[in-house]
């Protein structure tokens, strides 16, 4: 499994002083396995662990499918409602 850990910074601020923040992280670069249709109802969890994607117990692989998605999740305010459809990372 990937180190997802991300180191933590600080930055001067004029009223509280120095103040701790978490750094951004990069985005791994996956290659795409597949491209699913969703409905407003489904979870990005429940699709990792489906069978035909990651596999049964696998909603841990579900960071895979938000990293692989994030700019299309963010334009969208993480409201899946809004989603026709997802990529599919393979699995590393």
């Amino acid at each position: 499994m990937q180190d997802l850990r991300v180191p933590t910074i600080t930055f001067k601020d004029p009223i509280r002083g120095v103040v701790p923040c978490k750094n951004m992280r990069e985005y791994p670069v996956y290659i795409k396995a597949t491209e699913i249709s969703i409905t407003g109802d489904d979870r990005i969890d429940e699709i990792a662990q489906r069978p035909e994607i990651y596999g049964k117990y696998n909603e841990d692989m579900s960071y895979m499918i938000v990293d692989f998605n994030i700019e299309k999740l963010y334009e969208e305010k993480f409201d899946m409602t809004k989603l026709k459809t997802l990529g599919i990372p393979n699995a590393v």
